[in-house]
C-alpha cells in the first residue's frame, strides 16, 4: 500500500507541475517583454495545439551598443569629423553585429531543441527558425494558451510568462511567440460613389482626388528633380499586381514606368490579399512624387513574419541598396519594445539611410503607441488634408487630417522611449506634448482623397499610408541634388528637420499647419495643431526646393587656409573658405566653440567663397574655426 501511496503522490505532482507550465530552470536567461499586457486581466481558453507550427525570429543583441549611439549622434551632426561618413553592411557588422560565435552558439542551441532554422542574415542579428507548439514550448519554457481578444473580434495566442534560454546564451527577443498584435496598412477607402462627401476636390483625378503630378506641384513647384538615379525601398506584408501600376500610369499621365524589383521576405507572398491596395498605393505615391526614380524595391512578406525579419532583409540587401524607405503598416495593439528591430533602425541609420514610417489613421493615441510608430530611430509622418488652386494646382492651404470618429492621422507620446536629444528644447504646453518622452509624428504630408488603382479597380484611398510613401518619394529628390553635388544621401533626416524647425529659416523650409486636430471620442482633448511643432503633423509639409536644399546643405567645405592657427594677444587672423553650390547659404561660424557673431569682430563676403576678414581675439592660444 505504501508503494501504491508514493506512487500515487508522485503522479498527482507530475500532473500539478503540468497543469502549471513551464517555469525558468536556474541558470536560465528570462527573455522581459513577452506577455502582452492584456493577458492579466484574461482567461485562457485552451492551450495551443502542440502539433500547431510557429515561425520565430530570434534576435540577438548588437555589440558595443552605445558605441553606435555616439557614432549615430555624430553621422548627423554637422561639427563632427564623422558627419555623413555612413557604414557599409559589412562595416556595421564588423563593428556593431554579433559575433559569429554568438550566432553560431544560437543556431546550436535551435537546432538541439528541435527547432528548424529557416533564415540566417548576414549582420548575424536575427536568426529565423519554424517548430512546433509542443517544441517552442520545451526550448523556451512556456506554455502558449489561446484568449479571446479584448477590442478585436478573434482569438490570439501568447506565452502565459516570459520565455527564456540557456543563461549563457547571447539572446535578446523572440518575435512570433504570440500574434497579439497583427500587422495592419495604414489606409482606408471611400468608394467612388461618395463624391458628395468629398473635399475638397482639389485634384485632377476621378471626382477631384489627387494624383499623379498634383503632389508635385503642391509640394516641389518648380523643381525638376525627378528621383532619377535613387532607389526606394517599400516594406510590404503583402502583394500587388504589375497591371495596377501600369493603369495608374496611364491614368496619371506619367510616362515613365519604373523598375519593380520584388524581393520575397519569409517566403514572400504568392498572391495578392487584402493588403494588395497598401502595396498599389505605395508604388503610385512614389512614382507620383518622383516620377523617373530608377528602382522600386517591394519587399513583400506573409503578415506573419517578423518585423526583425523584413527589416533585416532591407538592412543588409547590398544587391538593392536603397537610401530611401517607406513603411505604411503598423501593429494593431500597442505593446512592449521590440528591441531588436530597434537595432536594426539604427543599423539603417548608421549606413545612411533614411526611412519613413506612416504614423497611424486612428487620431491621438490612445493607451500606448504600436510598434513601429514609437521609434526614435525613423521618421514619423503624419497626415493632412490638401487644397490646391485646382487640379494640378498650386499648394493653398492644410489642415490635420481627421475625418472624426476615430480615423485620422496617429499622433502621440511614447510609453517606451525618453524624448531624443534633437526633439528637445521645444514648448510642449500649446501642443500637449511631453518634455521628458518621444513625441510623434514628426512631419507630415497630405493623407486625404488620394486616387488610386487596385486589383483592376479605381478608389479613393485615404491615411497616413499616402503620407509616408510620398515622403519617401521626396527624400529621392534631395538625394538625387546630393548626388549632383558629389554628396551622399542625407540619411536619418530628424536631427537636421528638428534644427530646421528651431530655426529662423523653418517658415520658408515647412508649411506650417495651425489647423485641425487628431481629436477624437477616446480623446476628445489630444492633440491640436498649433504653430509650429505640434503632435498631429510634427512640423509640417515640404516646400520644395528651399526644404530640399536645407537638408543637402551644409555643402562639403574646403579650407584654402589652416582651419588652426596659432595667435598672440590683439591680432587678427583671417580664415577663408570655399564651398561648393549655389548660394545662399547659412552657416554657423564657430571659433573656439565661441559663436563669432556673438564675440569677435567679423567682416566678409556670403558668395561660394566666404573669408572671415577679422577675427580678434584677445588671448593667446591656438584658434581653431568650425564651420
Amino acid at each position: 500500500m505504501r508503494v501504491l501511496k508514493t506512487t500515487a503522490t508522485a503522479l498527482l505532482f507530475f500532473i500539478c507541475l503540468a497543469s502549471a507550465g513551464f517555469g525558468a530552470e536556474p541558470g536560465r536567461l528570462v527573455l522581459r517583454g513577452h506577455v502582452p499586457a492584456a493577458v492579466a486581466q484574461l482567461t485562457s481558453k485552451n492551450r495551443l495545439p502542440a502539433t500547431n507550427h510557429l515561425s520565430l525570429a530570434l534576435g540577438l543583441p548588437l555589440r558595443n551598443e552605445n558605441a553606435l549611439d555616439e557614432l549615430i549622434a555624430q553621422l548627423y551632426d554637422p561639427r563632427s569629423t564623422n558627419y555623413h561618413k555612413y557604414l557599409t553592411p559589412a562595416e556595421f557588422t564588423a563593428r556593431f553585429g554579433p559575433t559569429e560565435t554568438d550566432y553560431q552558439a544560437v543556431i546550436q542551441f535551435a537546432e538541439t531543441n528541435g527547432l528548424t532554422v529557416t533564415g540566417k542574415h548576414n549582420n548575424r542579428v536575427v536568426l529565423d527558425v519554424a517548430a512546433r507548439v509542443a517544441d517552442v514550448e520545451r526550448a523556451f519554457q512556456v506554455t502558449l494558451r489561446t484568449y479571446r481578444h479584448p477590442t478585436e473580434n478573434r482569438d490570439f495566442f501568447a506565452p502565459d510568462a516570459d520565455p527564456s534560454v540557456t543563461g549563457a546564451l547571447s539572446v535578446l527577443h523572440i518575435s512570433g511567440l504570440d500574434n497579439y498584435s497583427l500587422r495592419r496598412p495604414m489606409s482606408v477607402v471611400r468608394p467612388l460613389t461618395t463624391t458628395a462627401q468629398v473635399v475638397p476636390r482639389g485634384g485632377s483625378g476621378v471626382s477631384g482626388s489627387y494624383m499623379g503630378n498634383d503632389f508635385r506641384a503642391a509640394y516641389v513647384p518648380g523643381v525638376t528633380l525627378t528621383g532619377s538615379g535613387q532607389s526606394v525601398a517599400l516594406l510590404q506584408f503583402d502583394g500587388y499586381g504589375s497591371n495596377d501600376i501600369a493603369s495608374y500610369i496611364s491614368q496619371a499621365g506619367l510616362t515613365n514606368y519604373p523598375s519593380l524589383t520584388n524581393v520575397a521576405v519569409n517566403g514572400g507572398v504568392l498572391y495578392p490579399g487584402n493588403g494588395a491596395l497598401e502595396v498599389c498605393l505605395d508604388i503610385e505615391m512614389v512614382i507620383s512624387m518622383a516620377p523617373d526614380v530608377s528602382k522600386i524595391i517591394v519587399y513583400e512578406a506573409p503578415n506573419t513574419t517578423a518585423w526583425s525579419t523584413i527589416l533585416s532583409a532591407i538592412a543588409n540587401d547590398t544587391n538593392n541598396p536603397a537610401s530611401q524607405i517607406s513603411c505604411s503598416w503598423g501593429n494593431s495593439s500597442a505593446g512592449p519594445k521590440d528591441p531588436t528591430s530597434e537595432g536594426l533602425f539604427k543599423q539603417m541609420a548608421a549606413q545612411g539611410q533614411s526611412f519613413f514610417n506612416a504614423s497611424g489613421d486612428s487620431d491621438a493615441f490612445v493607451g500606448g503607441v504600436p510598434f513601429p510608430s514609437e521609434s526614435t530611430n525613423i521618421t514619423q509622418v503624419g497626415g493632412t488634408t490638401l487644397f490646391t488652386t485646382g487640379p494640378g494646382g498650386a499648394w493653398t492651404s492644410e489642415v490635420a487630417w481627421n475625418r472624426g470618429g476615430g480615423v485620422g492621422g496617429g499622433g502621440g507620446v511614447s510609453a517606451n522611449y525618453g524624448i531624443p536629444g534633437w526633439q528637445q528644447g521645444l514648448n510642449m504646453t500649446a501642443n500637449q506634448g511631453s518634455t521628458t518622452l518621444r513625441n510623434v509624428p514628426d512631419v507630415a504630408l497630405t493623407s486625404e482623397w488620394v486616387f488610386v488603382v487596385t486589383s483592376g479597380n479605381m478608389g479613393i484611398a485615404a491615411g497616413t499610408s499616402c503620407a509616408a510613401p510620398l515622403w519617401a518619394g521626396f527624400m529621392a529628390l534631395v538625394n538625387q541634388q546630393a548626388a549632383a553635388a558629389g554628396q551622399g544621401p542625407a540619411g536619418f533626416i530628424n536631427p537636421a528637420v528638428y534644427a530646421i524647425g528651431k530655426s529662423s529659416i523653418y517658415n520658408s523650409c515647412f508649411n506650417d499647419t495651425t489647423t485641425g486636430n487628431n481629436f477624437s471620442p477616446s480623446s476628445p482633448t489630444n492633440f491640436p495643431a498649433v504653430t509650429g511643432y505640434d503632435l498631429c503633423t510634427g512640423w509640417g509639409t515640404p516646400t520644395g526646393s528651399n526644404l530640399i536644399n536645407a537638408l543637402v546643405w551644409p555643402p562639403p567645405i574646403f579650407l584654402t587656409q589652416p582651419a588652426s592657427r596659432n595667435v598672440t594677444n590683439g591680432t587678427s587672423v583671417t580664415f577663408s573658405v570655399t564651398v561648393s553650390g549655389a548660394a545662399p547659404f547659412i552657416y554657423n561660424w564657430l571659433c573656439n566653440g565661441t559663436n563669432l557673431f556673438d564675440g569677435g569682430n567679423l567682416s566678409g563676403s556670403t558668395g561660394n567663397a566666404l573669408s572671415i576678414t577679422t577675427a580678434t581675439t584677445n588671448n593667446s592660444g591656438s584658434y581653431q574655426l568650425v564651420v
